[in-house]
């Protein structure tokens, strides 16, 4: 008797310790060790982290872009970016990742959205060495550098070079991921333009059920240049700010869906296209 009331209570035990652990692995759930990644950005002004990933993503990114014409006023324009990010972590100690945006449409509407319109960006390669904590654990820091290397397009505003070294932290306390990265940031380009700044990124996130809701603050603070085909950069800083949610329909899947808003002219001109607002829209898998 007792055997037979023993087996069904042990046997519901079991099932209420495995079910949070079932769900994870089946619906994503992120739980208290996992790292959620940086917000979908520019991919020539990423954000960084300390903890080092493994991630293969597809990124979609559109801006209304609006420039001012001497004589004619204000003029806006559609922008359409899209390209594939990848990055892969060996022994927790070293990172190496490359971003190729395959697609540039730059187009007074979408209706003369073609191939043949479009064109690619610069290619961002992407180095980081992790020097304390883990990725896995509550504490993790790293240096990294980024280059970015033209193509060739024939774009104005593509042609220029970039590196951005770096340091970046990441932190978990329960269900909240913080990460923040601080850079110098110095672009060339075939002429005399030149843009020498200080970045400061901040993201958080916090982990509920299959979802991250994230806010994210990025600060530019522009030191001495100017940019091909726009007037000379003032010292005011470039203020944005992204905010989104990252869903993990499984745990090796996530999908990235939001905004980063611009606040002041550097603001647009570094961190949105030239627009007011960027939408991202970012999928991948993480491995």
């Amino acid at each position: 008797m007792f055997r037979r009331t023993l087996a069904p209570i042990a046997t519901i035990a079991l099932l209420l310790c495995l079910a949070p652990t079932a769900a994870h692995a089946l619906f994503g759930t992120p739980g208290p060790g996992d790292r959620i990644l940086p917000p979908p950005s520019q991919y020539f002004l990423p954000m960084e982290a300390g903890a080092l990933d493994s991630h293969l993503d597809l990124q979609l990114m559109y801006t209304m872009h609006s420039i001012g014409v001497p004589g004619l006023g204000e003029t806006s324009r559609n922008v359409v970016q899209m390209g594939l990010d990848g990055q892969i972590a060996l022994l927790d100690r070293f990172q190496v990742g490359v971003n190729v945006p395959f697609l540039n449409h730059n187009g007074v509407d979408l209706s003369g959205f073609s191939l043949d319109s479009t064109q690619f960006g610069n290619m961002l390669v992407k180095l980081k060495v992790r020097l304390l904590g883990s990725s896995s654990g509550p504490f993790a820091l790293s240096v990294f550098a980024n280059t970015l290397l033209p193509t060739g397009s024939g774009l104005a505003t593509h042609d220029f070079a970039a590196v951005q070294p770096g340091v970046a932290l990441s932190a978990g306390f329960s269900r909240i991921s913080l990460n923040a990265d601080f850079s110098i940031y110095e672009s060339f380009s075939s002429d005399t333009n030149f843009v020498s700044a200080l970045m400061l990124n901040v993201h958080a996130a916090l982990k509920v059920l299959f979802l991250a809701p994230y806010l994210g603050f990025q600060f530019f603070e522009p030191m001495a240049g100017r940019i091909p085909d726009l007037a000379t950069v003032g010292h005011a800083p470039g203020v944005s700010l992204s905010a989104g949610v990252q869903l993990y329909p499984l745990s090796f899947l996530h999908i990235d869906v939001g905004t980063r808003i611009a606040f002041n002219d550097n603001g647009k001109r570094f961190f949105a296209s030239l627009g007011q607002a960027t939408l991202v829209f970012a999928a991948g898998l993480r491995f």
